[in-house]
């Protein structure tokens, strides 16, 4: 439940309990009603039933907040066992990302040439199951990161092959380099977003050992 959802529900119930007396209070004091008792005895009752509704939701909100922490504290715990493994997963799968986009770098630095990117494109996406595995024991954006890089290689392969059919040697060419500015740029942001994501998951844990 929200915080806003809870502040009505604490609100609502705090104007039930105080106009509870107050109804109570102005019954004894139609004319022509029958109320049972004096005032001294509904002023004690409405004392003890305060006292009870007001205890009751105190202990209530009490024994609430003290299940919140609890599950809160065993999600670090678990999330502290679990974190060792999901960093050497992530430095796996950054690896293979920095290897490709390595790759990437050197074709324009002409020290590669486009089928050296794909070798190690079709390399990286011989390891899809596995990096896929990886990335889903660090969390869902994580996969889904990684399955946007395996789609971007497998696309990149399609369009290589579509250029490189282009009968003049020229056009080839630079249709070949349009594809790797364009995906080289997409490599990137796809690795910027990986390494968010482990390092919002090392800021977590680091946090969690200090409190």
């Amino acid at each position: 439940m929200k915080k806003s959802k809870w502040t009505f529900l604490i609100i609502g119930i705090m104007i039930v309990i105080f106009m509870v007396p107050v109804f109570v209070n102005a019954l004894m004091f139609i004319e022509g009603g029958n109320v049972a008792g004096d005032e001294k005895t509904w002023i004690g009752f409405l004392g003890s039933f305060i006292g009870a509704v007001v205890g009751g939701i105190i202990s209530g909100v009490l024994t609430l907040y003290g299940v919140i922490l609890t599950i809160q504290r065993q999600r670090e715990i678990d999330f502290g066992y679990r974190y060792p493994k999901m960093a050497l997963h992530g430095k796996k799968i950054k690896d293979q990302m920095e290897e490709f986009q390595v790759r990437l770098n050197n074709y324009f630095l002409k020290e590669k040439t486009y089928r050296h990117i794909r070798n190690k494109s079709i390399s990286i996406q011989k390891k899809s199951d596995q990096l896929l595995e990886w990335s889903a024991e660090i969390s869902g954006e994580a996969f889904i990161n990684v399955n946007s890089f395996l789609q971007l290689l497998s696309q990149l392969e399609y369009k290589l092959k579509e250029a490189n059919g282009i009968e003049d040697d020229e056009e080839s060419s630079l249709a070949i380099d349009r594809v790797m500015k364009e995906y080289k740029s997409s490599v990137n942001e796809i690795l910027k977003t990986h390494s968010k994501i482990m390092n919002t998951l090392a800021n977590q844990y680091y946090k969690d050992k200090i409190f």
